[in-house]
């Protein structure tokens, strides 16, 4: 006897054509399996064929204690195959190889209905009684809850596997669904930190090409945050004014802003740079800054 909690999965509920017997399941089955979103899904989640971490081991361990079951898989499933980031209890060569075709594949159905998948005994269910997991991989009763992206994209499922039939209760998929949970979203956070980091490689890089355009300029340039700190030099400022003076915002009254007269000191809410950073547009604007350990001279009694 067979089961299924989902009216999605009446698809599967019907005996198959003896002309179809060898295809994996009806038609709108074959297209979700080759949907080129949930395909690309599958590929962004970067975790067909990586190599096993303690991360999902710990997810299928637990389903394998808390429903004790033999066999407990994270299973992802592309068009062609099944691909297991983790397994417990797994006979060989499967355990060995980490995959298998999808004529050994119960999580396929589960991906495609987009719900759970409960099965007491697979030998008498009109789909997977044909399935070469119940010979070869001794699959009778299944458990499966999706793994769902973020976009909406079944990608796999978390399953666990009897040897013999089986009534799954509700705690059994209660279990099994918090637990399919905390795999999606183990899955999510993997992918949000790929992202930032990719990010973050952007922007070094463009502030790298930046760094180059600006050291190329004869002309110095600083760029002074709104509290004053400087942010950034270019070459030609850095060697017009010696590093001690870039380094604190106290520099700039340290060693002395003043207008071109050379005493009228110039307070750093009123430099060009922070008034730009207001909003205003500065244009044709001359300052003299002092530099530390030179000698301080009255430009007024300088020779013109």
């Amino acid at each position: 006897m067979s089961e299924s909690i989902s009216p999605a999965t009446q698809l599967l509920s019907s005996a198959p054509p003896a002309s179809v017997m060898c295809e994996p399941g009806p038609a709108e089955h074959r297209a979700t399996l080759g949907n080129p979103a949930r395909l690309a899904a599958l590929a962004a989640s970067e975790l067909m064929d990586s190599a096993t971490e303690a991360a999902f081991d710990r997810f299928t361990r637990l389903a394998a204690t808390w429903l004790r079951v033999p066999v407990a898989l994270v299973s992802l499933v592309d068009d062609k195959r099944q691909f297991f980031k983790s397994a417990v209890g797994l006979g060989e060569p499967w355990a060995t190889r980490r995959e298998t075709p999808l004529t050994h594949s119960f999580c396929q159905y589960g991906v495609t209905t987009g719900e759970p998948l409960i099965v007491m005994d697979a030998r008498e269910h009109p789909w997977l009684r044909q399935n070469s997991a119940i010979a070869e991989l001794g699959a009778v009763a299944y458990a499966g809850v999706p793994l769902v992206t973020s976009e909406q994209q079944v990608i796999g499922m978390l399953c666990a596997i009897d040897s013999a039939p089986r009534r799954w209760s509700d705690d059994d998929i209660a279990t099994l669904r918090e637990l399919g949970a905390m795999v999606a979203t183990e899955i999510e956070l993997r992918g949000r930190v790929r992202a930032l980091r990719a990010s973050e490689a952007a922007s070094e890089e463009n502030r790298t090409l930046l760094r180059s355009v600006l050291d190329c300029m004869e002309d110095a340039v600083v760029v002074i945050a709104p509290d004053g700190k400087i942010m950034l030099t270019n070459e030609a400022a850095r060697r017009d004014r010696p590093a001690e003076a870039l380094e604190t915002t106290e520099s700039f009254t340290t060693y002395g802003l003043f207008l071109p007269d050379g005493v009228t000191p110039l307070e750093l809410s009123d430099a060009p740079g922070m008034r730009a950073l207001r909003g205003e547009t500065v244009r044709d604007v001359e300052i003299l800054s002092r530099l530390p350990g030179k000698p301080e001279k009255d430009p007024r009694k300088m020779p013109v």
